[in-house]
């Protein structure tokens, strides 16, 4: 159990804070692009921005905890406060995809419900 439940963020290594959100498969990054990829509603636009995002920021992908660095070439491209304002600046272009995402979806739906009024009234002439 004590695995299982993280420390708060700001206690964290930088490096285990970027492995944690970025590179973990049960982290957050991870987790969110499993979501939207797999979602049926997810518009095409807001998949592909998704993708462009994290291929944007792949380089934090490379940039591992000390505990595994040990495997991996010395040559980290960041150091951990980087990565870390990396990471930062990679979760807001995020956040900033999913609530445009979000804006036109709602737009969209509000467009598909005038039609729907608009059909409904010509039916009632």
């Amino acid at each position: 159990l004590r695995n299982s439940i993280h420390s708060p963020v700001a206690l964290l290594s930088d490096e285990n804070v970027v492995e944690w959100i970025w590179n973990k498969d049960d982290g957050v990054v991870r987790q969110l692009i499993r979501l939207i990829s797999n979602e049926t509603c997810a518009s095409p636009t807001l998949k592909n921005e998704v993708k462009a995002i994290v291929e944007k920021f792949g380089y934090l992908s490379t940039h591992v905890s000390s505990t595994k660095a040990e495997s991996l070439p010395k040559s980290a491209p960041l150091t951990s406060f980087e990565a870390r304002k990396a990471l930062k600046e990679a979760l807001l272009e995020l956040r900033r995809c999913i609530l445009t995402g979000l804006e036109a979806t709602e737009e969209e739906s509000l467009i598909y419900e005038i039609e729907k009024v608009r059909a409904k009234a010509k039916l009632r002439r």
